[in-house]
């Protein structure tokens, strides 16, 4: 749960010109999300995000 808010707080941080706040980002990043047996969420690396990753600095 703490990893899913600090993964969220920074999606969405509110001053503007940062990467993150681009709307193609925040839905890669979801999806990338998954629940783990234990009920644990975490995030997962897709192709889409490792792409993402190799695009964007600082992520």
């Amino acid at each position: 749960m703490v990893s899913f808010a600090i993964l969220l707080a920074v999606t969405i941080r509110i001053h503007s010109g940062g990467p993150y706040v681009d709307e193609q980002i925040t839905p890669v990043i979801a999806r990338a999300i998954i629940r783990q047996d234990d009920g644990q969420l975490a995030v997962r690396m897709t192709p889409e995000l490792a792409e993402l990753r190799e695009t964007t600095d600082d992520l």
